[in-house]
């Protein structure tokens, strides 16, 4: 008997150092795009001869224009709304894409770009 009571003692405290030493779990740590609720787009210009011109909801973005070939920066957004997008031939009205109504998912990238000629 006396040696079950100091064999359960001795497997009782190893369990107690074991406990111990584990790591203690953490909450799960949100990326900047989940807390912000954005997403990232970038914008190419696939044309070989014409620069255009980016106009994001309304507003021509202040990276255009985009030479031919060049693809901007990543610009973060808000995720999980309709956007409006329109590809126009740099310094005039002329559209040189369909008009697109995004809505981007959080946390994802994409990027956007008019096909060319």
């Amino acid at each position: 008997m006396k040696r079950f009571a100091v064999a359960l003692l001795v497997s009782l405290s190893l369990s107690l150092v074991l406990i111990s030493c584990s790591d203690s779990p953490t909450a799960p740590t949100k990326q900047l795009c989940e807390t912000n609720n954005t997403a990232q787009i970038t914008f190419e210009n696939r044309y070989t001869s014409q620069s255009i011109d980016v106009v994001w909801d309304g507003s021509k973005l202040s990276l255009s224009p985009l030479a031919p070939g060049q693809k901007s920066a990543e610009q973060s957004v808000s995720a999980g709304v309709g956007h409006t997008l329109l590809f126009r031939v740099a310094g005039t009205s002329t559209v040189a894409c369909s008009q697109s109504s995004p809505n981007l998912a959080q946390c994802s990238t994409f990027n956007y770009w008019c096909p060319g000629t």
